[in-house]
């Protein structure tokens, strides 16, 4: 059977309900489909094995799911899974892997964040999102460690080898480790698996760890709200990328396998550089052409590159590569899409020649993200948005007088009228301004007009 034609039948079946198809057509349709050898959804292979069979597509279910995940089928074998890392993406897959029926396990590096998520079942950044009582928290990392069938590593990419350093005592012989941070390390330019594998590789590691990685066009925010999703569950072995792929696979989450985990992980970490580029294109003011230009471009590059590295080159074609970097230069929920936006912004000449305070600090705002910031971006892809956060200026000291007065520096207030700028000038009539800084003297009436302007050129 052709593989399209098994996506658009197995799609069918997941959006039909009795309400919505009173003729059967589509649920028989479905019945066809599960009568038949299952199928599993493979990015490079023709054949296809099984349709994954636990969790919310159990082929034993009775009716067509419409959303959620499912609760219902006593098909559905539990998995005991740990999560490590209680992050936005951490705790959207937790929780959609609690809903199907799985014991979940999360762990936080920090006790207070512990404490809060199992008080409160919310998490600050997934509005919506409800945490099941069922889901467990702890603050030990050997305890969520033990006895599990998958451990799924979603703490931030550089904090990864760091955390697979704690864990590594505790991790059994033949475990099933699943990645889902994106990036590669700055000192060895590992992937994540590459760092969780030479760290687990020192002495007194587990032995014969799978380790598989979990990439794709996936928002934590979506995701957390039960809207439809791919993703693909990277391994060299098949059988434990299925093994994934089974456990991961419900009504609203449709996982593909893919045996170039290499070039999965890469077009996870150099999606976001092409993807900052993107947002500043379009901070700069540059419209949808130039966003199309970059995005094509771009995936080309990387496919160029990750080829040069021994990857496949169908890989970048696919979820992992062009898929994530559509959903990341196109997306506010990209990080890094809003930061490219905010340093094309910044660097613009209408930025920089506004009123405000952009007004003489885009400049020196804009030196400061290139030389710190940008780097930690284009390495790591990581808490973008936060660290491109500044304090704004406040005022230095208020002024108030009639007459004449010399001001040299940056001001908001009222001169007869709404001022906000730098200002280097002499200034007659009623002040009322907030220096932001420089200096506002008296200043004569007689004093020497070519005396004011050689000063102005020396502050300049």
């Amino acid at each position: 059977m052709n593989p399209d034609g098994v996506q658009t039948v197995c799609s069918k079946r997941v959006m039909c309900t009795k309400t919505d198809d009173p003729s059967g057509k589509l649920c028989a349709m479905r019945q066809a489909v599960d009568g038949a050898p299952a199928f599993v959804y493979n990015e490079h292979n023709n054949a296809h094995r099984a349709w994954p069979g636990t969790g919310a597509n159990s082929p034993q279910r009775a009716q067509c799911p419409l959303r959620g995940a499912d609760t219902e089928d006593t098909n559905v074998t539990k998995k005991k899974i740990g999560v490590l890392g209680a992050g936005t993406w951490g705790m959207a897959l937790a929780r959609m892997l609690c809903v199907s029926g799985n014991d979940v396990q999360v762990w936080s590096a920090l006790p207070a964040e512990v404490e809060n998520l199992s008080a409160t079942r919310v998490h600050p950044n997934l509005p919506g999102m409800v945490i099941p009582q069922e889901l467990r928290f702890t603050k030990s990392i050997e305890e969520v460690c033990t006895g599990k069938d998958v451990l799924l590593f979603a703490v931030p990419s550089v904090f990864v080898r760091s955390t697979t350093a704690k864990a590594r005592p505790y991790i059994p012989d033949g475990q099933i480790l699943v990645d889902v941070a994106k990036g590669m390390e700055p000192e060895t330019l590992y992937t994540m698996t590459e760092v969780i594998a030479d760290e687990l590789n020192k002495e007194g590691g587990p032995k014969g760890v799978k380790l598989v990685a979990l990439s794709g066009p996936t928002h934590a925010e979506e995701v957390a709200l039960d809207m439809p999703t791919t993703i693909v569950s990277a391994c060299p072995d098949e059988a434990a990328a299925e093994y994934v792929q089974d456990v991961f696979s419900n009504t609203c989450m449709r996982v593909y396998t893919n045996a170039d985990i290499k070039g999965v992980e890469l077009s996870g970490a150099l999606k976001n550089v092409i993807a900052l580029g993107v947002g500043i294109s379009t901070g700069l003011g540059y419209g949808d052409n130039a966003r199309a230009a970059l995005i094509t471009r771009g995936i080309a590059e990387i496919a160029r590159l990750g080829v040069a590295m021994g990857c496949n080159i169908h890989t970048f074609a696919g979820l992992a590569g062009i898929g994530d970097l559509i959903v990341t230069a196109t997306s506010m929920h990209s990080r890094n899409n809003r930061a490219g936006i905010l340093i094309g912004q910044m660097t613009s000449n209408a930025a920089i020649a506004g009123i405000g305070d952009s007004l003489g600090r885009g400049t020196i705002l804009t030196i400061i993200i290139v030389m710190f910031i940008l780097p930690q971006i284009l390495l790591l892809g990581e808490k973008v948005i936060d660290k491109t956060a500044f304090d704004m200026p406040s005022a230095v000291s208020s002024h108030q007088s009639a007459g004449r007065v010399r001001i040299d520096g940056m001001v908001r207030g009222e001169i007869h009228g709404q001022i906000s700028g730098i200002v280097h000038a002499v200034v007659e009539g009623d002040v009322n301004i907030s220096l932001l800084s420089g200096t506002a003297e008296p200043e004569t009436a007689d004093a020497p007009q070519a005396q004011t302007e050689k000063e102005d050129d020396a502050h300049e």
